[in-house]
């Protein structure tokens, strides 16, 4: 599909390859990267101990759960695309070719407070990750409960990053899913959040792939009319992203209050 606005066309996420996004986005670490993980380490800091934390959306990456498992005792993923979730599971499973996150992991640990994380140290990271990582498991933000009923305001603490965002070229599909990410998250619990800031696409390698083309007001607006709390929404300008289709990285943080309806 050609999209009037940037004349881009959209590949079919049939053509979507799990280790090509993961290769081009994740061979280093890049300035929107850090100001990703240095959010979500700061904010799962922020969280108390919890017993088991939602990653939505994971795409085929793991290295946002990493700090994930310095409070929540179980992880679970979701994801919507099959080749994204054996991507993962053959991560989680040990398996041989899959993508080195070592980099990441060491990163991470940096910005926990390790001083010169040794190689050891970011194989037990990666090895306390993969024991806590029980489920993997088919979700889809447009359904009404992306992970059936049962789930609904299940988890105390949920990310959901680059991913409402970057499944849809239309703000009130969008904001449709983000208000069933929502459902997942438990009164009282915090929603981790990032977004791919104004853009209509961004691109893996010569095939590109919709854009809701959202703004940080957007982020703001639909975390309050969902009736969160404490929101915090920052916005960081990546300049060297834009060859991929974005400018800048949204991030955002809120709590759903005690009282909201499951």
């Amino acid at each position: 599909m050609v999209t009037a606005e940037t004349n881009v066309e959209y590949a079919d996420w049939k053509e979507w390859d799990p280790k090509d996004y993961n290769k081009e986005y994740y061979s280093e670490l890049t300035l929107d990267g850090r100001y990703l993980m240095e959010w979500v380490e700061e904010s799962v800091r922020l969280s108390p101990p919890v017993p088991v934390a939602l990653e939505f959306g994971s795409g085929p990456t793991v290295l946002h759960t990493f700090p994930l498992v310095t409070k929540a005792k179980e992880i679970h993923l979701a994801e919507y695309l099959p080749v994204n979730r054996a991507e993962v599971e053959a991560w989680v499973a040990n398996e041989p070719n899959t993508h080195d996150w070592s980099m990441f992991t060491k990163a991470f640990l940096e910005m926990e407070g390790h001083v010169n994380p040794t190689d050891a140290d970011i194989a037990a990271r990666e090895q306390d990750v993969r024991s806590r990582i029980t489920r993997v498991l088919p979700g889809d933000a447009g359904q009404k409960d992306p992970l059936g009923p049962d789930m609904r305001g299940y988890y105390p603490l949920v990310t959901s990053l680059c991913c409402a965002d970057s499944a849809t070229n239309n703000k009130g599909t969008w904001r449709l899913f983000m208000e069933n990410i929502s459902s997942l998250v438990q009164p009282g619990g915090m929603w981790i959040i990032s977004a791919c800031g104004e853009h209509s696409y961004y691109c893996v390698g010569q095939r590109c792939f919709p854009g809701a083309n959202i703004s940080g007001r957007d982020m703001l607006n639909c975390l309050l009319e969902l009736g969160y709390r404490d929101i915090d929404v920052r916005l960081r300008e990546v300049p060297g992203s834009s060859e991929h289709g974005f400018g800048c990285t949204i991030l955002a943080r809120a709590i759903k209050p005690k009282d909201a309806p499951v």
